[in-house]
């Protein structure tokens, strides 16, 4: 069993767990808010959705980690973790966007996908946001992501982004490689970007969340 947790402020509790290790009530807070946030936000057309509160699919399984924030008893925000060496999104629905040279590297590389986060809320009068309009749940996250790779001795997460994220990957001080994109195919341009799971990432990162 893993389940790791860690403070950020008193009411902001982030947390690390295998899928076979989350309670059934977490799963569904999880599968929840990617539905609002990629179904109902977004309006993504995901094939395996069928419909209902929740959005989960094939990849939701005992190889998935999950890493998610808790506000309280709510969980605000998620972002799902799998081996690059099993099957993922990016051997599946996007794995034209991976490059031959990547496809060589996956095997100390993980995928990272379906993140995602409520709308900023504010308990106590406290804001989530830090200096330039980063939500401390994303900081968080991301830091999260980076001490998991050491665990796992992970070089680098495969990720699927859009515009606005790649902007947010930019902004806060996470190192990454742009290696591949595509404008037609899927509506609108996505990245397929590799992101550095090294010590100045997560010093950057850490920085940044304390408004440095």
């Amino acid at each position: 069993m893993m389940m790791e947790k860690s403070g950020v402020e008193n009411c902001l509790n982030v947390l690390l767990s295998n899928y076979s290790d989350i309670e059934n009530l977490m799963l569904e807070q999880i599968f929840s808010i990617r539905k609002i946030s990629f179904i109902d936000r977004r309006g993504w057309c995901i094939d395996s959705y069928d419909g209902g509160e929740q959005e989960s699919d094939k990849y939701d399984d005992d190889l998935a980690y999950y890493i998610y924030v808790v506000e309280g008893n709510k969980l605000t925000g998620c972002v799902r973790l799998r081996p690059s060496l099993c099957s993922t999104l990016l051997s599946q629905t996007f794995s034209c966007l991976r490059a031959i040279s990547s496809i060589e590297a996956v095997n100390k590389a993980w995928e990272a996908s379906r993140f995602c986060l409520l709308r900023p809320s504010a308990p106590e009068g406290k804001p989530l946001r830090v200096r330039g309009g980063l939500d401390k749940r994303t900081l968080s996250m991301f830091i999260k992501m980076i001490e998991f790779s050491k665990i796992k001795d992970i070089d680098f997460y495969e990720v699927i982004v859009d515009q606005a994220m790649l902007k947010i990957i930019n902004f806060s001080g996470w190192e990454y490689a742009l290696v591949n994109e595509d404008k037609i195919k899927f509506g609108a341009p996505v990245f397929y970007v590799h992101l550095h799971c090294n010590s100045n990432s997560l010093s950057n990162l850490k920085k940044k969340l304390l408004g440095d």
